[in-house]
């Protein structure tokens, strides 16, 4: 059996909307048996346990790209990567069932051609791009390639706590929450405060994140979508975290310290228990590797 490890991943960070992404230490593994006949998967969801599972899908395309036919596979899954909650799952699918189905035809296709394949599927390469190379990473997709960069700085310095709710918001109608064009000065903003976060990174100066964290163009729409976000913002702010980001298209928020607080992080639960929904809190380290064949 192949058995390959995919780390969750957290797009946008901010203004670096459809460009940025960062791997994290959650994970799902999946393993992959070839068969004489017949499809199997196992460990999923009910509702995932057919055609339209997007590990298969993502098998699938792999073998028709190779010129091979499927003849029966196993599929198997332990999740670690919550469902719809802007941590990257889909994006863990379709790399965890490209690399898997590549080792077991042999390896015919290098890194970057899989990155390729997995942007098709996926549509855009921020979650996908992390995934594969770990840390922080910048891309984009044009005419048919990808263009990615990872970032190296001190990851042990960002700390990063995932706000999980109960519910989920789902890409798609996190999509359709965004306005089709956008003022000039609102672009701006992106474009400089992207700079700027890169900047910090690398620099490891965190002191300003509040406001090179702010974006113009998906989370002041997308945060209507969030149950408590407002409030949540605010008690953040207060307890002076050093920032706050919607993870992806959301629900999953994720606050920043520079230092490790057990005081804020604690007044932080108790605010979050007090809550409608149910949000859990849980530190989340920087992946450095992205996918792995274990």
């Amino acid at each position: 059996m192949i058995r390959v490890r995919v780390p969750a991943t957290s797009a946008n960070i901010g203004p670096g909307f459809d460009a940025m992404g960062l791997a994290l230490k959650l994970y799902n593994e999946f393993g992959f048996e070839s068969l004489e006949k017949g499809i199997e998967i196992v460990g999923f969801q009910e509702k995932y346990k057919n055609d339209d599972n997007l590990v298969l899908k993502s098998v699938r395309r792999l073998y028709e790209a190779a010129g091979k036919e499927l003849k029966g596979i196993r599929i198997t899954v332990k999740e670690g990567i919550p469902v719809s909650r802007g941590l990257g799952s889909s994006a863990a699918c379709i790399v965890g069932g490209l690399v898997g189905a590549n080792a077991l035809l042999g390896k015919p296709f290098e890194k970057e051609e899989l990155i390729s394949l997995a942007v098709e599927i996926e549509g855009h390469p921020d979650n996908v791009v992390p995934a594969f190379e770990g840390g922080l990473t910048v891309s984009y997709a044009e005419n048919g390639s990808v263009r990615h960069e990872k970032i190296n700085f001190d990851y042990e310095k960002l700390l990063l706590y995932a706000l999980i709710p109960d519910f989920e918001v789902s890409t798609e109608k996190a999509r359709k929450a965004l306005p089709q064009t956008f003022p000039l000065e609102d672009v701006v903003c992106n474009i400089s405060r992207t700079a700027m976060l890169v900047a910090s990174f690398v620099n490891g100066r965190f002191e300003n994140l509040w406001d090179i964290l702010s974006d113009r163009v998906h989370q002041p729409y997308r945060s209507r979508l969030i149950k408590g976000f407002d409030s949540i913002e605010e008690k953040m702010r207060e307890l002076e975290f050093d920032g706050l980001f919607i993870s992806g298209a959301g629900p999953t928020l994720m606050g920043v310290l520079s230092e490790r607080d057990n005081g804020k992080i604690e007044a932080l639960k108790e605010f979050l228990d007090s809550m409608e929904n149910i949000w859990e809190l849980e530190p989340v380290g920087i992946d450095k590797k992205g996918v792995q064949i274990l």
